[in-house]
């Protein structure tokens, strides 16, 4: 690319759990080191109202075609705000590094995934399932003082590391290793161990208001149009008042049936599928719900997007450490250290509901798992031998021509 200024790039949810924040903070300093960096933002969230507040921020309005990249000033920030798939990675490719300065634990990182097809190395911590897309020489430290990881930026930068042919080589070799195809190989072969067929993808939601309800969606017409017949079930989504009503309720009752169990018991006789692929149970599903996909006759699946059955707060997960030792309620407790009363009235239950899915996801035939990392988690809280427990990659969906 022909310019002086190094381009990085931000994209995904301007969010504190995205620590959107952090990658300001990055960024400022090394602007205030003279470093020659201009900053690619692109997304929306709660954390927008801070560009708005500052003064070097330019806002793109037009389409990301009719941007003219060749004008961008150093030391400025270009926010283009939500923009769809194809605008957003254009923004990408125009980069030379994303930066993903995630403090959580991700189980996937499908976005630095989608930057590497792009051909942009990502930096960022080597945290959970972002550790196979950043390589140790695009490593940063967020627990470090933030003068060490800018130090680490600006030596990746000045050096271009990542940016030489073996890297792109790697690059490649990962990008291929996600595909579609490679995803379907492993599906027919060891998830479901057939090509073809009725499957049931099951999950809290039947919209796709999350992360797991659009992997569903995606992984819906990629079977659908490999010749699987496949239904997606679930509950209305959770924007309606009600659907909170009845997962307090649900929560509080611990071993409530829940409301899936008769819906999900017709659609198991009206379908009856080959296999039932469960992606979520924690929200709206009692224990009864998966006892009974437990004890169902054909082939029975359970993936682990997140660690909702290993901790109590998966989203605020910063290490593997906050991952129990032990499957007891001290241990469990314990992770979260000082908790209100009621706080702690909640989790007591929480921990008594988990505790007895985990029980009856055992009986599942397989356990599969995004990141391999995560094997190891399943073994020992769910019980069950590494042999059925497979690591299945999410893959990327193909781009338009």
């Amino acid at each position: 690319m022909a310019h002086d200024n190094t381009r990085l790039v931000f994209a995904g949810r301007l969010a504190e759990e995205k620590w959107f924040a952090d990658a300001l903070a990055l960024f400022d300093v090394l602007v205030s080191d003279d470093a020659n960096v201009t900053l690619f933002v692109c997304g929306d969230g709660p954390l927008a109202s801070i560009l708005r507040a500052r003064s070097d921020v330019s806002f793109v309005g037009e389409s990301v075609s009719s941007f003219d990249f060749d004008s961008i000033s150093p030391g400025r920030i270009y926010s283009f705000g939500w923009r769809e798939e194809n605008e957003m990675r254009e923004v990408i490719a125009r980069s030379e590094y994303a930066l993903l300065p995630s403090r959580f634990v991700e189980t996937f990182g499908l976005a630095a995934l989608e930057c590497l097809r792009l051909g942009v190395p990502v930096i960022g911590p080597r945290l959970g399932g972002l550790a196979a897309f950043i390589p140790e020489s695009l490593a940063i430290d967020l627990n470090d003082p933030i003068r060490l990881s800018v130090d680490r930026i600006r030596e990746i930068i000045r050096g271009q590391i990542g940016r030489d042919e073996v890297s792109a080589s790697w690059r490649a070799e990962i990008v291929a290793h996600h595909s579609r195809k490679a995803w379907l190989s492993t599906v027919a072969h060891h998830v479901l161990g057939r090509r073809d067929g009725r499957i049931l993808l099951v999950s809290d939601y039947d919209a796709p208001i999350g992360w797991v309800e659009r992997h569903i969606e995606t992984i819906r017409t990629a079977l659908s149009e490999a010749g699987y017949e496949v239904r997606v079930f679930g509950k209305r989504p959770k924007s309606i008042p009600i659907g909170r009503i009845e997962r307090i309720i649900d929560m509080l009752g611990t071993f409530a049936a829940g409301w899936g169990y008769a819906a999900l018991r017709e659609e198991l006789g009206l379908f009856a599928p080959d296999a039932v692929w469960l992606h979520s149970c924690t929200k709206t599903y009692g224990l009864d719900s998966v006892k009974m996909l437990a004890g169902y006759r054909g082939r029975r699946i359970f993936t682990y997007h997140d660690f909702s059955l290993f901790s109590p707060f998966a989203s605020r997960m910063r290490s593997l450490s906050d991952v129990p030792d032990t499957w007891t309620l001290s241990a469990y407790l314990a992770t979260l250290g000082r908790t209100h009363i009621i706080e702690r009235f909640y989790l007591r239950l929480k921990f008594r509901k988990i505790s007895s899915i985990q029980h009856e996801l055992a009986r599942f035939d397989r356990h599969v798992v995004p990141s391999e990392f995560m094997t190891d988690f399943v073994r020992r809280f769910i019980g069950v031998p590494e042999s059925r427990i497979q690591t299945l990659p999410h893959f990327l969906p193909e781009r338009p021509e």
